[in-house]
Protein backbone atom coordinates (compact mmCIF):
# COMPACT_ATOMS: atom_id res chain seq x y z
CA UNK A 1 0.00 0.00 0.00
CA UNK A 2 1.20 3.31 -0.96
CA UNK A 3 2.40 5.52 1.74
CA UNK A 4 1.54 9.23 1.83
CA UNK A 5 2.20 11.77 4.32
CA UNK A 6 0.97 15.19 5.06
CA UNK A 7 2.66 18.06 5.76
CA UNK A 8 0.32 21.42 6.98
CA UNK A 9 -0.59 23.64 10.20
CA UNK A 10 -2.18 20.57 11.81
CA UNK A 11 -0.62 21.13 15.40
CA UNK A 12 -1.93 24.99 15.53
CA UNK A 13 -4.38 25.71 18.21
CA UNK A 14 -6.70 26.88 15.33
CA UNK A 15 -10.26 25.32 14.68
CA UNK A 16 -10.30 25.68 10.73
CA UNK A 17 -6.48 24.22 10.70
CA UNK A 18 -6.81 22.01 12.59
CA UNK A 19 -10.05 20.57 11.26
CA UNK A 20 -9.21 21.23 7.40
CA UNK A 21 -5.77 18.21 8.31
CA UNK A 22 -7.76 15.82 9.91
CA UNK A 23 -10.72 15.90 7.29
CA UNK A 24 -7.77 15.58 4.65
CA UNK A 25 -6.16 12.91 6.33
CA UNK A 26 -9.86 11.05 6.54
CA UNK A 27 -10.44 11.46 2.99
CA UNK A 28 -6.91 10.16 1.90
CA UNK A 29 -7.25 7.06 4.11
CA UNK A 30 -11.28 6.46 2.57
CA UNK A 31 -9.55 6.62 -0.82
CA UNK A 32 -6.95 3.52 0.39
CA UNK A 33 -3.68 4.77 1.47
CA UNK A 34 -1.76 4.32 4.04
CA UNK A 35 -1.69 8.32 5.36
CA UNK A 36 -0.45 10.10 7.91
CA UNK A 37 0.27 13.14 9.13
CA UNK A 38 3.61 14.37 9.20
CA UNK A 39 4.20 15.89 13.01
CA UNK A 40 6.04 19.04 12.03
CA UNK A 41 5.91 21.07 15.17
CA UNK A 42 8.61 24.06 15.05
CA UNK A 43 9.68 25.53 18.35
CA UNK A 44 7.52 29.17 16.95
CA UNK A 45 4.43 27.10 16.91
CA UNK A 46 4.92 25.90 20.04
CA UNK A 47 4.90 29.68 21.36
CA UNK A 48 2.09 30.91 19.69
CA UNK A 49 -0.53 28.70 21.35
CA UNK A 50 0.93 28.22 25.06
CA UNK A 51 -1.39 29.41 27.65
CA UNK A 52 1.58 32.06 28.80
CA UNK A 53 3.63 33.43 26.18
CA UNK A 54 7.16 33.83 26.73
CA UNK A 55 7.28 36.79 24.38
CA UNK A 56 8.37 39.85 26.34
CA UNK A 57 6.98 43.22 24.60
CA UNK A 58 4.18 44.90 25.97
CA UNK A 59 1.93 43.69 23.93
CA UNK A 60 2.55 40.06 25.39
CA UNK A 61 3.12 40.79 28.79
CA UNK A 62 -0.63 42.40 29.14
CA UNK A 63 -2.15 39.58 27.57
CA UNK A 64 -0.08 37.44 30.37
CA UNK A 65 -2.03 39.65 32.97
CA UNK A 66 -5.55 39.72 31.26
CA UNK A 67 -5.05 35.37 31.14
CA UNK A 68 -3.92 35.40 34.44
CA UNK A 69 -6.55 36.95 36.22
CA UNK A 70 -9.56 36.42 33.97
CA UNK A 71 -9.20 33.75 31.60
CA UNK A 72 -6.59 31.22 32.99
CA UNK A 73 -8.68 28.20 33.44
CA UNK A 74 -10.60 28.99 30.12
CA UNK A 75 -6.89 28.90 28.41
CA UNK A 76 -5.53 26.06 29.78
CA UNK A 77 -8.72 23.75 29.37
CA UNK A 78 -9.10 25.08 25.48
CA UNK A 79 -4.87 24.22 25.12
CA UNK A 80 -5.97 20.53 26.75
CA UNK A 81 -8.67 19.69 24.14
CA UNK A 82 -6.58 21.00 21.45
CA UNK A 83 -3.97 18.74 22.30
CA UNK A 84 -6.10 16.07 22.77
CA UNK A 85 -7.71 16.39 19.57
CA UNK A 86 -4.32 16.62 17.30
CA UNK A 87 -3.23 13.36 19.18
CA UNK A 88 -6.27 11.31 19.70
CA UNK A 89 -7.99 12.05 16.81
CA UNK A 90 -5.27 12.30 13.80
CA UNK A 91 -2.72 10.16 12.72
CA UNK A 92 0.71 11.14 13.50
CA UNK A 93 4.70 10.44 13.07
CA UNK A 94 6.32 10.70 15.25
CA UNK A 95 7.33 14.67 16.56
CA UNK A 96 9.99 16.69 14.47
CA UNK A 97 11.03 20.06 15.04
CA UNK A 98 12.72 21.60 12.06
CA UNK A 99 13.01 21.37 8.67
CA UNK A 100 16.23 19.65 8.51
CA UNK A 101 14.03 17.19 10.31
CA UNK A 102 11.19 17.02 7.78
CA UNK A 103 13.64 16.63 4.91
CA UNK A 104 14.65 13.22 6.35
CA UNK A 105 11.55 12.01 7.33
CA UNK A 106 9.34 12.74 4.18
CA UNK A 107 11.97 10.17 2.06
CA UNK A 108 9.61 7.75 3.96
CA UNK A 109 6.77 8.41 1.95
CA UNK A 110 5.60 7.17 -1.49
CA UNK A 111 3.76 10.52 -1.44
CA UNK A 112 3.62 13.75 0.22
CA UNK A 113 1.36 16.13 -0.07
CA UNK A 114 1.14 19.68 1.28
CA UNK A 115 -2.07 21.60 2.40
CA UNK A 116 -4.65 22.50 2.95
CA UNK A 117 -5.14 26.55 4.88
CA UNK A 118 -2.86 29.40 4.43
CA UNK A 119 0.25 27.92 4.61
CA UNK A 120 2.00 29.55 1.44
CA UNK A 121 1.57 32.89 3.17
CA UNK A 122 4.35 34.32 4.66
CA UNK A 123 1.99 36.14 7.14
CA UNK A 124 2.04 33.51 9.22
CA UNK A 125 4.44 32.92 11.93
CA UNK A 126 4.49 29.28 11.73
CA UNK A 127 5.73 29.47 7.33
CA UNK A 128 8.72 26.84 6.71
CA UNK A 129 10.17 25.94 3.98
CA UNK A 130 8.76 22.23 3.92
CA UNK A 131 5.15 23.69 3.02
CA UNK A 132 7.21 23.62 -0.62
CA UNK A 133 8.26 20.39 -0.96
CA UNK A 134 12.18 20.94 -1.66
CA UNK A 135 13.87 17.86 -1.98
CA UNK A 136 11.10 15.24 -1.41
CA UNK A 137 12.02 12.16 -3.46
CA UNK A 138 8.29 11.09 -3.43
CA UNK A 139 5.34 12.56 -5.54
CA UNK A 140 4.58 15.98 -4.65
CA UNK A 141 1.08 17.00 -4.19
CA UNK A 142 -0.17 20.69 -3.01
CA UNK A 143 -3.84 20.84 -2.32
CA UNK A 144 -6.08 23.43 -1.49
CA UNK A 145 -2.89 25.58 -0.23
CA UNK A 146 -3.63 29.49 -0.34
CA UNK A 147 -1.03 32.41 0.32
CA UNK A 148 -3.60 34.15 2.35
CA UNK A 149 -5.91 37.26 2.40
CA UNK A 150 -2.20 39.46 0.79
CA UNK A 151 0.11 37.59 -1.54
CA UNK A 152 3.04 38.32 -0.18
CA UNK A 153 6.03 39.51 -3.02
CA UNK A 154 8.46 37.90 -0.12
CA UNK A 155 8.93 34.51 -1.93
CA UNK A 156 12.78 34.01 -3.51
CA UNK A 157 13.24 32.55 -6.70
CA UNK A 158 14.71 29.41 -4.93
CA UNK A 159 11.49 29.05 -3.43
CA UNK A 160 9.50 29.52 -6.49
CA UNK A 161 11.50 26.89 -8.20
CA UNK A 162 10.30 24.61 -4.95
CA UNK A 163 6.86 25.14 -6.14
CA UNK A 164 7.76 24.81 -9.87
CA UNK A 165 8.64 21.32 -9.09
CA UNK A 166 5.85 20.31 -7.67
CA UNK A 167 3.98 17.34 -9.53
CA UNK A 168 0.84 18.34 -8.86
CA UNK A 169 -0.71 21.98 -8.09
CA UNK A 170 -4.12 22.90 -6.42
CA UNK A 171 -5.05 25.63 -4.43
CA UNK A 172 -8.30 26.65 -2.27
CA UNK A 173 -8.63 30.09 -4.31
CA UNK A 174 -8.15 31.72 -7.89
CA UNK A 175 -5.91 34.52 -5.96
CA UNK A 176 -3.60 31.69 -5.24
CA UNK A 177 -3.97 30.15 -8.52
CA UNK A 178 -3.15 33.65 -10.00
CA UNK A 179 -0.09 33.99 -8.35
CA UNK A 180 1.40 30.29 -8.80
CA UNK A 181 0.77 31.35 -13.15
CA UNK A 182 2.80 34.32 -12.63
CA UNK A 183 5.24 33.25 -10.90
CA UNK A 184 5.60 29.84 -12.11
CA UNK A 185 3.84 29.83 -15.72
CA UNK A 186 2.12 26.85 -14.59
CA UNK A 187 -1.89 26.25 -14.05
CA UNK A 188 -3.21 25.24 -10.67
CA UNK A 189 -6.51 23.32 -10.03
CA UNK A 190 -8.94 25.02 -8.18
CA UNK A 191 -10.30 22.43 -5.13
CA UNK A 192 -12.51 22.79 -2.35
CA UNK A 193 -11.49 22.91 1.36
CA UNK A 194 -11.06 19.65 3.16
CA UNK A 195 -13.23 20.46 5.48
CA UNK A 196 -15.84 20.22 3.07
CA UNK A 197 -15.30 16.25 2.05
CA UNK A 198 -17.97 15.80 5.11
CA UNK A 199 -21.61 16.76 5.39
CA UNK A 200 -23.27 17.78 8.15
CA UNK A 201 -24.59 14.31 9.56
CA UNK A 202 -20.51 13.50 9.77
CA UNK A 203 -20.07 16.77 11.82
CA UNK A 204 -22.87 16.27 14.19
CA UNK A 205 -21.68 13.16 15.08
CA UNK A 206 -17.91 14.32 15.74
CA UNK A 207 -19.64 17.32 18.21
CA UNK A 208 -22.47 15.43 19.54
CA UNK A 209 -26.54 15.60 19.83
CA UNK A 210 -26.10 17.51 23.26
CA UNK A 211 -25.98 20.82 22.67
CA UNK A 212 -22.66 22.55 25.18
CA UNK A 213 -24.59 26.36 25.36
CA UNK A 214 -27.88 25.45 27.16
CA UNK A 215 -29.67 28.64 26.23
CA UNK A 216 -30.22 30.33 22.30
CA UNK A 217 -27.55 32.42 21.67
CA UNK A 218 -25.72 34.04 18.50
CA UNK A 219 -22.11 32.67 18.05
CA UNK A 220 -19.77 35.22 16.86
CA UNK A 221 -16.30 33.96 15.68
CA UNK A 222 -13.56 35.64 14.53
CA UNK A 223 -9.68 36.02 14.75
CA UNK A 224 -9.30 39.44 14.23
CA UNK A 225 -10.00 42.30 16.40
CA UNK A 226 -13.17 44.60 15.15
CA UNK A 227 -15.21 47.12 16.88
CA UNK A 228 -17.39 47.28 13.89
CA UNK A 229 -17.84 43.72 13.68
CA UNK A 230 -18.61 42.99 17.29
CA UNK A 231 -21.33 46.45 16.63
CA UNK A 232 -23.26 43.89 14.18
CA UNK A 233 -23.06 41.06 16.85
CA UNK A 234 -24.49 43.27 19.13
CA UNK A 235 -27.15 44.81 16.61
CA UNK A 236 -28.62 41.40 16.24
CA UNK A 237 -28.56 40.69 19.73
CA UNK A 238 -30.71 43.28 20.70
CA UNK A 239 -33.00 42.69 17.09
CA UNK A 240 -33.33 39.03 18.50
CA UNK A 241 -33.28 39.28 21.97
CA UNK A 242 -30.41 36.42 21.93
CA UNK A 243 -26.95 36.41 23.61
CA UNK A 244 -24.04 36.68 21.89
CA UNK A 245 -21.72 33.87 22.82
CA UNK A 246 -17.82 33.80 21.40
CA UNK A 247 -14.92 31.22 21.72
CA UNK A 248 -12.44 34.26 21.18
CA UNK A 249 -10.95 37.13 22.79
CA UNK A 250 -9.52 39.31 20.01
CA UNK A 251 -9.23 42.45 21.81
CA UNK A 252 -10.43 44.04 25.41
CA UNK A 253 -13.52 45.36 23.84
CA UNK A 254 -14.73 41.62 23.81
CA UNK A 255 -14.12 41.30 27.07
CA UNK A 256 -17.22 43.55 27.87
CA UNK A 257 -21.19 43.01 26.37
CA UNK A 258 -20.44 38.93 25.45
CA UNK A 259 -20.47 35.44 27.33
CA UNK A 260 -17.71 33.23 26.98
CA UNK A 261 -17.66 29.89 25.73
CA UNK A 262 -13.39 29.93 25.76
CA UNK A 263 -12.86 26.48 27.12
CA UNK A 264 -13.14 25.29 23.22
CA UNK A 265 -11.25 22.85 21.07
CA UNK A 266 -12.09 21.88 17.82
CA UNK A 267 -15.33 19.69 18.70
CA UNK A 268 -16.61 22.05 21.49
CA UNK A 269 -16.12 24.84 18.18
CA UNK A 270 -18.29 22.73 15.94
CA UNK A 271 -21.31 22.33 18.39
CA UNK A 272 -21.37 26.28 19.15
CA UNK A 273 -21.71 26.44 15.37
CA UNK A 274 -24.23 23.76 15.18
CA UNK A 275 -26.85 24.99 17.68
CA UNK A 276 -26.54 28.50 17.17
CA UNK A 277 -29.76 30.68 16.20
CA UNK A 278 -26.79 32.59 14.22
CA UNK A 279 -23.48 33.13 13.39
CA UNK A 280 -21.52 36.07 12.56
CA UNK A 281 -17.96 35.31 11.33
CA UNK A 282 -14.89 37.12 9.89
CA UNK A 283 -13.64 33.59 9.32
CA UNK A 284 -13.42 31.50 6.52
CA UNK A 285 -13.99 28.15 7.99
CA UNK A 286 -16.55 30.02 10.09
CA UNK A 287 -18.22 30.56 7.18
CA UNK A 288 -17.17 26.89 5.76
CA UNK A 289 -19.20 25.65 8.87
CA UNK A 290 -21.61 27.95 8.89
CA UNK A 291 -22.67 26.77 5.60
CA UNK A 292 -22.35 23.10 6.14
CA UNK A 293 -24.29 23.28 9.10
CA UNK A 294 -26.97 25.44 7.27
CA UNK A 295 -27.22 27.79 9.58
CA UNK A 296 -28.31 32.12 9.43
CA UNK A 297 -25.27 33.52 9.21
CA UNK A 298 -23.33 36.77 8.00
CA UNK A 299 -20.02 36.67 7.02
CA UNK A 300 -18.01 40.33 7.77
CA UNK A 301 -16.87 42.07 4.84
CA UNK A 302 -16.93 39.10 2.64
CA UNK A 303 -16.79 40.91 -0.55
CA UNK A 304 -13.25 42.58 -0.22
CA UNK A 305 -11.64 39.37 0.71
CA UNK A 306 -11.09 37.36 -1.74
CA UNK A 307 -11.32 33.73 -0.44
CA UNK A 308 -14.65 34.31 1.76
CA UNK A 309 -15.85 36.18 -1.49
CA UNK A 310 -15.21 33.44 -3.62
CA UNK A 311 -16.12 30.99 -1.56
CA UNK A 312 -19.62 32.17 -1.02
CA UNK A 313 -20.16 32.87 -4.79
CA UNK A 314 -19.33 29.31 -5.24
CA UNK A 315 -22.60 28.04 -3.25
CA UNK A 316 -24.54 30.69 -4.10
CA UNK A 317 -24.62 33.26 -0.94
CA UNK A 318 -22.94 36.24 -2.08
CA UNK A 319 -25.49 38.08 0.03
CA UNK A 320 -24.25 36.70 3.48
CA UNK A 321 -20.93 39.68 3.39
CA UNK A 322 -22.42 42.34 5.80
CA UNK A 323 -21.09 45.72 7.21
CA UNK A 324 -22.18 47.60 9.61
CA UNK A 325 -23.80 50.02 7.64
CA UNK A 326 -26.33 47.51 5.75
CA UNK A 327 -26.79 45.44 8.75
CA UNK A 328 -30.37 46.17 9.70
CA UNK A 329 -31.59 45.28 6.04
CA UNK A 330 -29.28 42.11 5.77
CA UNK A 331 -30.84 40.82 9.00
CA UNK A 332 -33.87 40.28 7.61
CA UNK A 333 -32.37 38.40 4.55
CA UNK A 334 -33.40 34.39 5.26
CA UNK A 335 -31.43 31.05 4.01
CA UNK A 336 -34.53 29.72 3.17
CA UNK A 337 -34.13 25.31 2.52
CA UNK A 338 -34.49 25.60 -1.13
CA UNK A 339 -31.08 27.84 -1.18
CA UNK A 340 -29.60 25.69 0.94
CA UNK A 341 -30.29 22.23 -1.24
CA UNK A 342 -28.44 23.95 -3.94
CA UNK A 343 -25.52 25.02 -1.93
CA UNK A 344 -25.33 21.94 -0.44
CA UNK A 345 -25.30 20.87 -4.56
CA UNK A 346 -22.60 22.96 -5.50
CA UNK A 347 -20.28 21.87 -2.91
CA UNK A 348 -20.95 17.99 -3.94
CA UNK A 349 -19.76 18.95 -7.59
CA UNK A 350 -16.81 20.83 -5.94
CA UNK A 351 -16.24 17.70 -3.97
CA UNK A 352 -16.37 15.38 -6.36
CA UNK A 353 -14.12 17.35 -8.62
CA UNK A 354 -11.39 17.31 -5.45
CA UNK A 355 -11.38 13.50 -4.63
CA UNK A 356 -10.80 13.42 -9.11
CA UNK A 357 -7.82 15.45 -8.62
CA UNK A 358 -6.55 13.82 -5.51
CA UNK A 359 -7.03 10.15 -6.98
CA UNK A 360 -5.62 10.57 -10.02
CA UNK A 361 -2.55 12.59 -7.79
CA UNK A 362 -2.07 10.01 -5.61
CA UNK A 363 -2.38 7.30 -8.33
CA UNK A 364 1.01 8.57 -10.10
Amino acid sequence: MKKVGIVTVHAAHNYGSCLQAYALQKEIARLGYDCEIINLRLPIQKEIYEVFTKRKNVKYILKNIYTLFFICKDRKEKHEKFEKFITQEMRLSKEINSFEEFEKAADEYDCVITGSDQIWSKGIEEFTDAYLLPDVKGVKISYAVSCGEKISDDFTDEEIDFIKNIDHISVRDSETARFVKEKTGRDATLVVDPTMFFDKEQYAEMCGDERLIKEKYIYLYTLGNSGELLDIANRLSKKTGLPVYISNVSGTHYMFGTKKALAAGPKEFLNHIRFAEYVVTSSFHGTVFSIIFEKQFWVFKAEKDERKRELLEQVGLSDRSIEAEDCEKKFEQVITSERYGQAMAKIASGRERSVGFLTEALAQ
